[in-house]
């Protein structure tokens, strides 16, 4: 039944995309009746790919009609798609199933490549608040939200992805909505319609990963399964096969479909080092008789959840979320991050209110706390412009966050009609510059500090030999006193124009027992206050 195993890259190298594609028999007759490529009870390719230290993992194969080179014709087959961790000699074993036919086993070479990257993300286990990446680095997200694109989706991409590179931010979320990547575009089980906006899906995360972006991937949204929030489910193929929205969630047969979509996807992407996480629901309380079902669909994310888990080799975070900031869901232990969503922050001091927030959902559930979608107005890019014209609220919402014990900076929604239209990228910037610098590794602890001016405030946290301030408020054109206690092994102070991320010289610091007492010349702007110790 396997007719060619082809590997696509003449020179495969760690920590990039390497495919294989697997051409079988049967799907070279167009006459004969072929099984369905997508459904795995009826046509699966798989493989077990041990690695030059022993290790196996299961690999599962996604079907497309690509091209094998640039310039041929589409010709139909399966594609694997993998990351390979170290250099050297691995073995791929393929078979197909529910079909057994004898088993093919490739050799692939691979060198080392010498590029650097961040690799995946995972929480960090030292405190189960942060993140860091395969290096064991604190990996501090600031991103916003670019869901879909607009007119040209690849080129809305590319420009925005360079808009980030430019200010430092390092993630965004992407949905697979029903008019940008769903693969159930008029079939629950066959996704050939879908293969061309994968294709542009695919050229999309490729082009994050050059300009150093991760992704937060959401797997379906609320207004699919709704009638009444948001909803497209009179669009939805999945009403061939279910009379009711919330049927999803309870009909195993709908499940076990779901589920070969999950595992196509995973196949397809899984790969990718900045894949941040799979979303597997965008605000699931929006969906139809939400409240009146809660017991099964939290029993459905804890399938889901457990499924991509056992599925994806290169074992990615996972999460969902509410339109709030608490739900059910995030007590699984197979969900990993608190996604949280407020649009409650107009009229409110930011910096007061979200760190009394992230504290309270983190005590809940003991997660990192990640604000993915965070705000003034959930009602139109143009109303948070009327609310907030110069995007102060997007500063606020970063550096509450980061200091005030959030897992990363919140992340605006209204990328295209706000942030783009008015230039608003450029409040990213000095989180971008200065979050690299920050390390939250440890226990974190709030920071106790003073300063000499009601006018002016602190926020920050100290971790062990590491203390991190942010101060704000306004213009101060005289001198300023910080008084940061509990600083007994601080020897070295640094502080940054919070907005620029550059150097701020006008200080000077002096220990006074366990204190250290900061005196600035002027505060004119935030300052992001790094104080360390040279003896770490």
């Amino acid at each position: 039944m396997i007719a060619r195993i082809i590997a696509l890259n003449p020179a495969p190298k760690t920590r990039e995309r390497v495919e294989i594609a697997v051409i079988l028999d049967d799907l070279l007759y167009p006459g004969a009746v072929k099984p369905n490529p997508y459904a795995t009870s009826e046509l699966a390719v798989t493989a077990v790919l041990r690695a030059p230290n022993g290790r196996e993992t299961a690999h599962s194969a996604f079907f497309t009609m690509a091209p094998l080179s640039d310039g041929s014709a589409p010709e139909p087959h399966f594609r694997f798609r993998f990351n390979f961790s170290e250099p050297g000699e691995w073995l791929l074993t393929v078979r197909t199933t529910p079909l057994v036919t004898k088993e093919e086993t490739i050799k692939i070479t691979v060198s080392m490549n010498e590029g650097q990257n961040r690799g995946i993300i995972s929480v960090d286990p030292s405190n189960d608040r942060y993140f860091i990446d395969a290096n064991g680095k604190s990996f501090i997200p600031v991103g916003c939200n670019l869901a879909w694109g607009r007119g040209d989706v690849l080129e809305d991409y590319r420009r925005w992805f360079a808009i980030m590179r430019e200010n430092g931010m390092n993630l965004t979320r992407i949905w697979l909505a029903p008019w940008t990547f769903a693969l159930h575009v008029d079939s629950p089980s066959d996704f050939t319609a879908a293969l061309p906006r994968l294709d542009i899906l695919d050229e999309v995360i490729e082009e994050a990963a050059r300009n150093g972006i991760y992704l937060i991937l959401v797997l379906l949204n609320h207004g699919q399964f709704a009638t009444k929030v948001n909803p497209t489910w009179d669009r939805n193929p999945y009403n061939q096969i279910l009379s009711r929205p919330e049927d999803f969630f309870i009909d195993q047969n709908t499940q076990n479909i779901y589920f070969d979509e999950l595992r196509y996807i995973i196949a397809r992407y899984g790969y990718a080092e900045n894949l941040f996480a799979w979303e597997i629901f965008n605000e699931i309380n929006h969906v139809d008789a939400y409240y009146v079902r809660e017991a099964e669909i939290t029993a459905w994310h804890e399938a889901v959840a457990t499924f991509i888990k056992a599925s994806d080799p290169y074992r990615h975070m996972v999460t969902t979320s509410y339109y709030t900031e608490f739900g059910p869901a995030f007590n699984l232990p197979a969900i990993d991050f608190v996604s949280a969503h407020s649009y409650d922050y107009a009229n409110l001091d930011i910096f007061t209110v979200a760190p009394k927030k992230i504290k309270a959902v983190y005590e809940s559930y003991r997660k990192p706390v990640l604000y993915a979608e965070f705000g003034i107005s959930f009602r139109s890019g143009m109303e948070t412009y009327s609310l907030d014209p110069d995007g102060r609220t997007i500063t606020a919402g970063i550096w509450s966050n980061i200091l005030g014990g959030g897992a990363g900076a919140a992340m605006p929604w209204w990328w295209d009609n706000y942030l783009d239209r008015f230039g608003l990228f450029v409040r990213f910037r000095g989180a971008g510059l200065l979050a690299p610098r920050l390390d939250f590794r440890g226990n974190p602890e709030p920071l106790s500090a003073s300063v000499s001016h009601s006018a002016l405030r602190i926020i920050g946290q100290r971790f062990p030999g590491r203390l991190y301030g942010y101060l704000y408020g306004r213009i101060i054109t005289r001198k300023v006193e910080i008084v940061i206690s509990d600083a007994e092994e601080i020897d070295n102070v640094e502080v940054f124009r919070a907005e620029s991320g550059d150097f701020y010289r006008a200080f000077a610091f002096e220990r006074s027992g366990s204190k250290i007492v900061l005196r600035l010349v002027s505060v004119r702007e935030p300052l992001l206050i790094i104080a360390t110790s040279m003896r770490q």
